[in-house]
């Protein structure tokens, strides 16, 4: 396996599965160094997001993109996008521009209409995030999980997270007609904590993932995806980041795609919420 010190992973040119990820009967020590460099630069990232009632951070570089609200949410959903440059091959001397979409909202910790409570979200974002998604998310056309690793005995990360996943799963997405279905295969891994005070913070990192395994019938377009989200308590409710770079793919252009995303994931508080409300029913 190649050193995950080569190059940043969180990023939208991803990893390479054959080369960068142990195999499936890897050793917590072997899994340690990925699993701690994918959750090292998403704490990186997800500390630079603007929290608080800040409109936006300009030392941070991200920008807002103004405020959202939805019948189904309490809480408003701030929005920001953020241009970062990663490296993009031989050694450092290509450079990547790469756009940033960036949602916060701050909800009640509570299992009622328009919020949620902590084990929904624990549940629903970090435990079952792929069969969750697919349920709220009316594009989501299916998932897959491809592999699982066993990461019981993988050594805390500074700060003391711990409790940690790692998976490689896909879904597919299907988009208007006449545009074909996307795939997105992404490496996730997921880590949880406790502070000193007791509150609890849990973190999902998704990273688009390149494999050998080719397995769609031509009607399938290979798509990008790399996210980064974190739940935790705070003194004013449950705050909910999340901030996500990607590719469709085909022919959609780049700049159309940027436009649309901060919208995308503006409303999936909307549809988490909704579904979460009709699920209590159901239970």
């Amino acid at each position: 396996m190649a050193s995950q010190s080569e190059r940043r992973l969180v990023c939208l040119q991803g990893i390479d599965v054959s080369t960068q990820v142990p195999a499936a009967s890897a050793t917590a020590e072997e899994l340690r160094p990925l699993l701690h460099q994918m959750l090292g630069e998403a704490l990186t990232l997800l500390d630079s997001m603007p929290s608080g009632e800040e409109a936006e951070d300009e030392a941070s570089g991200w920008k807002s993109k103004g405020i959202k609200t939805f019948p189904h949410s309490i809480s408003p959903v701030q929005l920001f996008e953020r241009t970062m440059t990663t490296d993009g091959g031989e050694g450092g001397k290509k450079k990547r521009c790469e756009t940033w979409a960036m949602r916060r909202s701050v909800h009640e910790d509570k299992a009622a209409a328009g919020t949620a409570s902590w084990q929904e979200w624990e549940r629903h974002i970090k435990r079952e995030h792929a069969s969750s998604e697919k349920a709220f998310t009316p594009t989501v056309e299916s998932t897959r999980l491809r592999q699982s690793w066993d990461c019981s005995s993988v050594p805390d990360y500074e700060g003391g997270w711990s409790d940690w996943t790692l998976k490689l799963e896909e879904s597919v997405h299907k988009l208007p007609f006449p545009l074909r279905r996307r795939v997105f295969p992404v490496l996730q891994a997921t880590a949880g904590r406790e502070d000193e005070g007791g509150r609890r913070d849990f973190v999902v990192v998704q990273v688009a993932a390149k494999t050998d395994q080719k397995e769609n019938d031509g009607d399938v377009v290979d798509g990008a995806y790399t996210s980064v989200e974190r739940v935790r308590e705070l003194d004013v409710g449950v705050e909910w980041l999340m901030g996500t770079v990607s590719d469709a793919g085909g022919v959609v252009p780049a700049w159309v795609q940027r436009m649309a995303v901060p919208g995308q994931v503006a409303k999936d508080v909307e549809l988490f919420l909704r579904w979460l409300e009709g699920e209590r029913g159901r239970d």
